[in-house]
């Protein structure tokens, strides 16, 4: 048998519907990873993994292989 749960236990705490449903949304063009300090970048400058760079820039790298004339279609950009 389930112990019973009152309405403000079903809305507190890390498993309640505010912060398990509600707040938690979606978002293009974010990421998550580690920050880590690099002998070669400047005080301003922050490192970000290749693979990762890759992925949050590409609607900005086909638009700029389409702008230089270098593919015609986003479909050509992405080969």
């Amino acid at each position: 048998k389930r112990p019973l749960k009152s309405l403000s236990d079903m809305l507190k705490g890390k498993q309640g519907r505010f912060r398990q449903n509600l707040l938690g949304k979606r978002v293009d063009f974010s990421g998550r990873s580690v920050i880590v300090t690099g002998p070669e970048l400047k005080l301003h400058q922050c490192g970000l993994p290749k693979k990762m760079a890759l992925e949050l820039f590409k609607p900005f790298i086909y638009s700029r292989l389409e702008a230089k004339g270098l593919s015609s279609t986003v479909k050509q950009a992405k080969k």
